[in-house]
């Protein structure tokens, strides 16, 4: 039974795809860009450098700058990669909840195709797997 079933759907799925029968994958998030994806940082101090080692996609620097911090008062939801920070597990063994919102840092840079606002999390305790949108990490 399950042979017949397999030959008659092998000519299916040559002919139409296996990609038409799945359901499409979710969209990339953009992070960075809105303060609900904001970039997660270690610290303050690495945010700064991350922010300097950004470069266009031609290879070009982003002049830049530290608009300011910024307190969002709903809290943001843990990064998808499921790092939890050494904060949020002292405080699970204290058996406190999540401090209600965070702090933001808003940075501006200024790119060949204008100026891009970026929202980042110092306090997450991790770095971003990858750079932002449009950008690339220099060494």
């Amino acid at each position: 039974m399950r042979r017949q079933l397999l030959a008659l759907l092998l000519p299916l799925l040559l002919l139409v795809g296996c990609r038409t029968l799945l359901p499409p994958p979710p969209p990339k998030i953009a992070w960075g860009y809105t303060r609900e994806h904001p970039l997660p940082m270690p610290s303050v101090l690495t945010s700064v450098e991350y922010i300097d080692r950004l470069r266009n996609l031609d290879g070009s620097t982003p002049q830049w700058r530290r608009v300011g911090a910024e307190h969002i008062p709903v809290p943001i939801d843990p990064e998808p990669c499921g790092h939890q920070t050494r904060l949020d597990r002292f405080r699970a063994w204290l058996g406190m909840e999540r401090t209600p919102g965070t702090i933001l840092d808003r940075y501006e840079l200024h790119t060949p195709h204008g100026t891009i606002t970026l929202w980042v999390n110092p306090y997450a305790g991790h770095y971003p797997d990858e750079p932002p949108q449009n950008f690339i990490l220099a060494p």
